[in-house]
């Protein structure tokens, strides 16, 4: 009983959290990435280099500018770091959902797909999308500065994701995947 409260209640809580998310997303007029700032089709970005992602989210940036004095320069700062942190998010995430619908589109005609494999692809894509939203709720209620594990974590996966795809692709291309 005690469980089935608590997934219900986490079920409910996550698709708050997505109507939250989307429509923070309508009523700021930002331009977030799109399938369109991706790559061509079919080719994958490597991603932001992990010391990209590990600096966007540090705190010691943030501190060497609240020790200027400058509250004016600490606010810009907060906003602009805010902004890239939020389009990496985006970006990231877009990128991810790219690259997941390119493998659906050739996994539609494998003759020689396994369930397990597939399912645990939908899962860490569920997975990272969720991650995705989480952090892009924390970064709008706290700011980035406290998230750079969290980030690092979402980066990594989503290298893993990248590099997965780019085998599969390879393995396409060189007739290692039947029926595709």
């Amino acid at each position: 009983m005690g469980i089935s409260i608590a997934v219900s209640a986490a079920v409910v809580l996550f698709f708050a959290m997505v109507m939250w998310v989307k429509s923070a997303l309508s009523a700021q007029d930002r331009s977030f990435a799109t399938s369109e700032s991706l790559n061509r089709e079919g080719e994958f970005e490597s991603g932001c280099p992990a010391e990209f992602v590990t600096q966007i989210f540090a705190k010691k940036d943030l501190e060497y500018v609240s020790a200027l004095g400058s509250p004016q320069l600490k606010k810009f700062f907060e906003q602009e770091r805010k902004s890239v942190s939020l389009f990496w998010v985006q970006q990231t995430s877009a990128q991810i959902r790219q690259i997941i619908r390119t493998h659906l589109r050739a996994s539609r005609g494998s003759q020689d797909l396994e369930f397990a494999t597939e399912a645990g692809i939908l899962l860490r894509y569920g997975a990272l999308q969720f991650l995705c939203g989480v952090l892009f709720v924390s970064i709008e209620l706290a700011g980035p500065q406290s998230l750079q594990g969290l980030a690092a974590r979402a980066d990594a996966w989503a290298q893993r994701i990248r590099e997965a795809q780019l085998g599969f692709q390879s393995a396409k291309e060189t007739g290692r995947v039947h029926g595709v």
